[in-house]
C-alpha cells in the first residue's frame, strides 16, 4: 500500500501527520484502517464529517504540506498560499496542477511504485523556495480574472 509508504517516510522524518477524510463515508473509513495500520500515535485523523468547509480549509492552511488525491483539499490549500503535492487520479486534478502552473507538484499512480515517486516530491516541495510565491502570483491573475465566480465559492466555504 502506497499511502503507508508515504506515512510511514512522514513519521520516521518527525512530521507531524494529519488524516483529512474529504469523501466520506469511504475516506473516513480508508483513513481509519491506514492508521491503524501504522500503530501511531503521533497521526492525526480529523473527523471531517463534524467539520464545515470552511473549518477544514482552516486546517489545511495550517499544515506544512499537504498531499491529496482530491481536488477540494488542493484548492484549500491553494486558497491558502500552502504547499501540495497532487497525486494524480483523475483528469480535474491534472487540470489544476495546469491552471496554477504546479505540475512539478503532481504524482502519477501509473506506476507502481508511486509513493516513493511521491516521498521524493516531498523532500524536493520542502527543500525548494518560490513555489507557493509562483502559485500566489498565478492565484491572484485567476482571481482577478474569476472574481464574481470566487465570492460565490468563498461565500460558500467560508
Amino acid at each position: 500500500m502506497q499511502w503507508k509508504v508515504i506515512l510511514s517516510y512522514l513519521v520516521e522524518h518527525g512530521k507531524k501527520v494529519v488524516l483529512l477524510p474529504t469523501m466520506n463515508p469511504e475516506d473516513y473509513e480508508f483513513c481509519c484502517e491506514l492508521k491503524s495500520l501504522l500503530h501511531n500515535d503521533h497521526i492525526q485523523l480529523v473527523d471531517t464529517q463534524v467539520i464545515e468547509p470552511g473549518g477544514i480549509q482552516s486546517i489545511v492552511g495550517e499544515l506544512e504540506l499537504l498531499i491529496s488525491m482530491r481536488l477540494h483539499p488542493l484548492i484549500f490549500s491553494i486558497n491558502t498560499g500552502g504547499r501540495f503535492i497532487a497525486i494524480n487520479y483523475a483528469e480535474k486534478v491534472e487540470q489544476l496542477a495546469i491552471q496554477f502552473d504546479s505540475m512539478d507538484s503532481l504524482v502519477g499512480i501509473s506506476n507502481q511504485d508511486w509513493g516513493n515517486d511521491v516521498i521524493r516530491k516531498i523532500e524536493k516541495e520542502l527543500s525548494e523556495s518560490g513555489a507557493v510565491e509562483k502559485r500566489n502570483m498565478i492565484r491572484g491573475i485567476q482571481v482577478s480574472r474569476l472574481d464574481e465566480k470566487y465570492d460565490l465559492v468563498d461565500g460558500w466555504i467560508g
